[in-house]
């Protein structure tokens, strides 16, 4: 098989499970989900340029992982942010 054709076929293994339109917190926002997913055992690739920060950014994943990588994303986005928690304690503490 040629490269080209199994650069092809291993892209098409891939799947979007997350995707922002270009502004100036989508590249962080895949940045911290990649983290996530990967700390849960799943390869994640972002496709985006920071470069053009005005482009959309996707977060892809084996087609495997693919629903079990969007229920993280899912749950992740359901939860408050540690620092946001850690914020709330320190304002009733004081």
């Amino acid at each position: 098989m040629r490269r080209k054709d199994r650069l092809r076929q291993d892209s098409a293994d891939f799947e979007t499970v997350y995707h922002a339109e270009g502004g100036s917190l989508a590249e962080l926002e895949a940045l911290e989900l990649k983290a996530l997913l990967e700390a849960n055992g799943i390869a994640a690739v972002i496709v985006g340029d920071p470069v053009f920060p005005n482009l959309p950014f996707e977060l892809k994943v084996p087609s495997a992982a693919a629903e079990r990588a969007r229920r993280l994303i899912v749950e992740a986005e359901r939860r408050p942010a540690r620092a946001t928690r850690s914020n709330r304690r320190a304002n009733e503490e004081s």
